[in-house]
């Protein structure tokens, strides 16, 4: 079954933080140690050939980490050394402050720092305290940070970066590593927090756990896609594993669709039909001979008898693979609409969607691209990426489906208000093709039985599984969309 992890928003944060200094009888700076000690021990487990090492404190509280955390490394013998943005502004930094200074840490303001040497940067600038595009002295010395060249440990979130929306407004730190405190944030896992926070870790400092109901249903998908998936039994049949009708591919787009029926075929579906332009028939038998694959042309207004069956029959439709928007495509997108099984609806289906703007089901399932779902919601792209998880909660509301937005951390929402991230983020698929995959995934995931929900998180783990693998074997250039579902008996027999 899947698994998940609960991601916390700011405010979360600080309501878990306040009950945990509470538990500390008040004591803000007690919590301040934990957070600086279990930070030191992570950067000498990953960072251990770093000898000189540069700590950029804030004036707030993720400041006093990094003065604490500066102070560890000096009792260790570590040559270290601070740069600040300012004196710090809280009274539990500027008692790590005062530690550190006694520590013998040379402390020095940053209109008088000139880049030093170091092996290793530590960023204490804001954290999860970010109001507004950082600006001044914190802008400034996020660029440094960004300029220096050496590795950078970002302590809780990296500066610059909004923790729950995984956006950036201006400077950010491009951290290497972070040590994420108290939960795991969403801003770390999608959009630009998926580039700028590199690998990522949580410590929980003991403050407790979100509280049921309380994560606004958002949650880090964890495990494998295999985990996902029950045994099948010894007598197994096509029969029970659904039948799945997916029609794309006009005129030079058959590729599109055959990579999206042999993801199908290749996940476990039991029987996986193809309706295309007639060019393209012979052409996705000899790629796939397993496929059923039908041709049908504009001069049909009326169906064939058997592509007129499949389409009554279909246990789960897909539709939009090369699909294109002339008179083809929406005669074909029509006739989708009027079909009771669960759906797919990718490119240029969605397209299309953005235009007529019907209402689905639940148990549908839309698979956009970050522009795609910027014509869907009548916004720009950048707007999307500004606030993917507003975004998809927003695709839901506007059509009904359960909604896979791509990239980056993918996010995974539904009717029901549950929103998921994945945890992974593959450069190998950003390759044209990869999405077509995406879309015979879910559609057998739909076939075999799984809800629009679990089919979605389950098949969105399945793709970024291919891509992982598929870019161990050929590097992160060069990996085909057809080289994906290649690797799916392995990502999914485990």
């Amino acid at each position: 079954m899947l698994t998940t992890v609960p991601l916390a928003s700011v405010a979360q944060i600080r309501d878990l933080e306040r009950r945990a200094i509470a538990a500390l009888d008040g004591d803000g700076f007690a919590l301040m140690q934990r957070a600086a000690l279990a930070a030191w021990k992570h950067a000498r487990i990953h960072f251990p050939a770093a000898r000189r090492w540069l700590v950029c404190c804030g004036t707030g509280n993720n400041g006093g980490d990094g003065y604490l955390f500066a102070r560890h490394a000096a009792l260790a013998g570590v040559r270290v050394s601070v740069v600040r943005t300012g004196a710090p502004a809280t009274p539990d930094a500027t008692r790590a402050a005062d530690a550190c200074s006694v520590a013998g840490v040379p402390i020095r303001d940053f209109e008088s720092f000139e880049p030093a040497i170091a092996d290793l940067v530590i960023d204490a600038i804001l954290g999860i305290g970010l109001g507004d595009a950082p600006r001044g002295h914190a802008a400034s010395l996020i660029d440094a940070i960004n300029a220096h060249g050496a590795p950078v440990f970002a302590l809780d979130v990296p500066s610059g970066l909004d923790a729950d929306l995984g956006s950036t407004a201006g400077s950010c730190v491009n951290a290497t590593r972070t040590l994420t405190f108290i939960a795991q944030k969403p801003g770390l896992w999608t959009g630009a927090g998926r580039r700028v926070a590199g690998s990522v870790a949580l410590v929980d400092l003991d403050a407790g756990v979100i509280a049921d109901g309380d994560a606004e249903s958002t949650t880090l998908l964890c495990g494998t896609a295999a985990d996902a998936l029950t045994a099948r039994p010894i007598d197994d049949h096509k029969g029970r594993r659904g039948r799945v009708l997916l029609i794309g591919g006009d005129h030079g787009m058959g590729g599109a669709i055959a990579l999206a029926g042999e993801a199908c075929a290749r996940v476990g579906a039991g029987v996986t039909v193809i309706v295309t332009r007639r060019e393209h028939v012979a052409a996705l038998l000899a790629r796939r001979p397993e496929l059923l694959v039908f041709g049908e042309d504009e001069s049909n207004v009326e169906l064939s008898q058997p592509v007129a069956a499949t389409l009554a029959r279909a246990d789960v439709v897909a539709i939009g693979p090369g699909l294109a928007q002339g008179a083809w495509g929406r005669r074909w997108m029509e006739r989708v609409i009027g079909v009771e099984a669960p759906r797919v609806f990718d490119a240029d289906a969605l397209n299309l969607l953005s235009v007529d703007r019907v209402r689905l089901r639940a148990n549908d399932v839309i698979t956009p691209h970050p522009g795609e779902a910027a014509r869907l919601l009548g916004c720009t792209t950048a707007d999307v990426e500004r606030d993917r998880a507003g975004a998809a909660r927003g695709l839901v509301a506007a059509f009904g489906a359960t909604t896979v937005l791509k990239g980056a951390g993918t996010l995974i929402a539904d009717p029901s208000g549950r929103l998921a991230v994945s945890p992974h983020a593959v450069p190998a698929l950003a390759t044209g093709g990869s999405g077509d995959v995406l879309t015979g995934l879910i559609a057998g995931m739909l076939a075999q039985g799984l809800d629009a929900w679990d089919a979605a998180c389950t098949a969105v783990l399945a793709h970024a599984e291919c891509g992982l693998r598929a870019s161990a074997l050929h590097g992160a250039r060069g990996v085909l969309a057809g080289d994906l579902a290649a690797q799916l008996p392995a990502v999914l027999n485990r």
